[in-house]
C-alpha cells in the first residue's frame, strides 16, 4: 500500500546489512510518470507499458550487478531487494483496471508476466513480501505539501486495498487458486505502526524470517505472533 513505509524500511535495510541491493521499482516508477507529466500526454496505460519495457532491461542488469557484487566480496548474502516491480504488484494492476484507469489487454499482459516469473519458475529463493496499512492511514500518512494525487486519495485507495486482500488470499491459497505449489516464499506485514523503529524491525524479522524457512507461508497474525515473542 502507498505510504505504508516500503521505502524507507527498504533502504533502512539495505544500510543495515552487508548488501549490495538495487532498489529498482520506485525511482523508475517515479522517472516514467514525471516525463509523461511534462509532455502532457499521461496515461496508466503508457505508464505501464514503458515501466515493463524498462523493467525487463533493468531487472536483468540488477541480477547481474548482483552476481558481481557477491564475487567481488561487496554482498555477501548474496541477496537483492526491488521496492516494487510491475509484474509483482497484480493489486495495484487490478485497481486502476477496475477503475478504469488501464484496459484489459495492459491488465493480461502484467498477470502474464508474473506467471512467467513467478509460478513458473522451479527455484524458491524469491520472496514476495506484502506491506498492508488501511486507506485512511494511508492518507494520514501523506505529507501536507504534497496533497492527494491519482493513487493517494479516497475514492482509489479502498479499491486497492481490496485488491492486496485479494492478493493476500491468493498467495496464502496458491495452490487451491492456481492448480501448482506456490514456488516462492510469500509475508504478508503489517505496517500499520507509527512508530518507525517498529516498522523496520517488523520487515526486517520478516525478511530474516523468511530466508530460515522458505517453505511457510506467514499471515498478519502469524507474523504479528513472531514479532511480540521473538
Amino acid at each position: 500500500m502507498p505510504n505504508a513505509g516500503k521505502t524507507l524500511t527498504s533502504e533502512t535495510t539495505v544500510e543495515t546489512r552487508t548488501m549490495e541491493v538495487p532498489l529498482l521499482m520506485q525511482e523508475v516508477y517515479r522517472e516514467e510518470k514525471d516525463k509523461l507529466d511534462k509532455s502532457k500526454e499521461f496515461s496508466f496505460i503508457k505508464l505501464y507499458e514503458r515501466l515493463l519495457n524498462r523493467q525487463n532491461t533493468e531487472f536483468k542488469k540488477a541480477l547481474k550487478l548482483g552476481r558481481l557484487s557477491v564475487e567481488s566480496g561487496l554482498n555477501t548474502e548474496g541477496h537483492i531487494m526491488f521496492d516494487r516491480l510491475v509484474w509483482t504488484d497484480l493489486p495495484m494492476a487490478r485497481a486502476h483496471f477496475l477503475i478504469g484507469n488501464i484496459n484489459h489487454a495492459t491488465l493480461e499482459l502484467i498477470e502474464k508476466e508474473f506467471v512467467s516469473h513467478l509460478l513458473h519458475r522451479n527455484h524458491t529463493d524469491n520472496i514476495l513480501i506484502n506491506c498492508i496499512i488501511k486507506p485512511k492511514l494511508a492518507i494520514s500518512r501523506q505529507s501536507p505539501g504534497e496533497g492527494l494525487g491519482r493513487i493517494l486519495n479516497p475514492i482509489f485507495l479502498p479499491i486497492l486495498y481490496e485488491q492486496y486482500l485479494r492478493f493476500h488470499y491468493e498467495m496464502t491459497n496458491l495452490e487451491k487458486v492456481f492448480k501448482i505449489k506456490r514456488p516462492f516464499t510469500y509475508a504478508t506485514v503489517d505496517m500499520s505502526s507509527s512508530n518507525r523503529v517498529e516498522r523496520f524491525r517488523s520487515l526486517e524479522k520478516v525478511i530474516n524470517w523468511s530466508l530460515i524457512a522458505q517453505d511457510n507461508t506467514y499471515t498478519i497474525e502469524s507474523i504479528n505472533e513472531f514479532i511480540t515473542t521473538n
